[in-house]
């Protein structure tokens, strides 16, 4: 997209929203700051503005360190409403808790074509995360012992899947779908983003699982975990820093 065209996109927008503040309330000026998604959005479909190197990497740190920081803020809030007030907090408060993570992890493991090690992750990450929540509710309770045993399935059906990927795969598809369904008769009214959190971390993981296995590539495959090994002194940096001189 040329710089014309993109001169001619943020003015569009902007008058926009300057109409919306006029039409409605001042308070639609604050999606000024959709603006800055334009450029991130523009890239994903391969329509801004090629940089050099440089540039190219000095927005990747950025965006990863904006990242971070971000998350730790969310985090820190979080915490203190939870510890510090001794208040639960609301639902929307664990959407931008979890969320961000499950979409990096997706992101960056489905970007490398490693959807096997991300069924691996999904898979475990879930089952753990539900038999830990499991217990720490209800301990050892004969009544809950049900909910144990969802965890407990998810990560057996996580293991076949990783050896058995044709087996397993569906049955974490249909496991993840009768979740769904059995949620769906519980989901509590009138509270979306509730909504959506118990569907990102309850039936949605073990249905992305098994799809993820599904996908997986068939055969001999490379070491999964190669790549978390110290690499040799032999071996090139695969990401190097464009400010070190070759």
């Amino acid at each position: 997209m040329s710089k014309k065209a993109r001169f001619l996109l943020y003015g569009a927008l902007s008058a926009s929203i300057l109409l919306l503040a006029i039409a409605w309330k001042v308070e639609a000026l604050l999606l000024l700051f959709v603006l800055a998604l334009v450029d991130p959005l523009l890239r994903m479909m391969r329509l801004g503005t090629a940089g050099d190197e440089r540039s190219c990497w000095i927005e990747i740190q950025s965006g990863s360190f904006s990242f971070h920081v971000l998350y730790a803020v969310i985090l820190a809030l979080f915490l203190h409403k939870l510890l510090v007030l001794g208040r639960n907090p609301e639902s929307d408060w664990y959407l931008l808790l979890f969320l961000p993570l499950i979409l990096r992890a997706i992101f960056l493991l489905g970007k490398k074509g490693e959807v096997r090690r991300l069924g691996l992750i999904l898979g475990a990450a879930c089952g753990g995360f539900w038999l830990l929540f499991s217990l720490l509710s209800h301990g050892l309770q004969r009544g809950a012992l049900w909910e144990h045993g969802i965890g407990i399935s998810l990560l057996i059906l996580t293991a076949v899947a990783w050896g058995l990927p044709l087996l397993g795969g569906p049955l974490l598809i249909l496991a993840g779908a009768a979740l769904f369904v059995q949620f769906c008769t519980r989901l509590p009214a009138g509270n979306p983003a509730m909504q959506v959190l118990m569907i990102l971390l309850l039936p949605l993981p073990p249905f992305a699982t098994g799809i993820a296995f599904l996908l997986s590539p068939r055969g001999k495959t490379k070491d999964e975990f190669a790549d978390f090994r110290e690499p040799d002194a032999g071996d090139p940096d695969p990401c190097p820093d464009p400010r070190r001189k070759i």
